[in-house]
């Protein structure tokens, strides 16, 4: 998800109404990811449908990345999930539906402070982290060629 450059080599945006940019597929791969592993653990018992519900209106659908990609994914999920899949598809869309026709505002994105990330402050500790390694390193060969120089002294 960090190097955009690969998300064509898994086709994306894999035919979905979703824009060919790198944010907007790095932002709908993560709700996958989540909508996926909740899927998972419906599945299996460890998730009922009240959870479900209430994570898709208070996580998912709280966000408009969630209801973007539910909004690309759903005609999909719902026409090729059977059993408890689509069981688990049918309560997220019951909760998209009623989010969207309550006309529910999204939350405010989070705003985002002191993050390295990709920005110009966490290449510069990095250089500065490479740059200390590196003095380390060259004192460390210096000291020891230094060392090694030296007439050893009998005890």
């Amino acid at each position: 998800m960090d190097d955009p450059t690969l998300m064509t080599a898994i086709g994306a945006p894999w035919g979905l109404p979703i824009p060919a940019e790198s944010a907007r597929i790095r932002d709908h791969l993560y709700v996958h990811m989540w909508a996926n592993f909740w899927a998972g653990n419906y599945v299996v018992g460890e998730l009922n449908a009240a959870a479900v519900r209430g994570m898709a209106r208070l996580e998912l659908f709280s966000s408009t990345a969630g209801r973007a990609y539910w909004a690309a994914v759903r005609e999909r999920a719902l026409s090729v999930n059977e059993g408890k899949y689509l069981r688990f598809s049918r309560i997220i869309d019951e909760e998209y539906q009623k989010v969207i026709s309550d006309n529910i505002p999204v939350a405010d994105p989070v705003r985002i402070t002191n993050y390295a990330g990709n920005s110009a402050t966490h290449r510069k500790s990095g250089l500065r982290h490479s740059a200390l390694v590196s003095a380390a390193l060259i004192t460390g060969a210096l000291a020891g060629r230094k060392l090694s120089q030296r007439p050893h002294r009998e005890y």
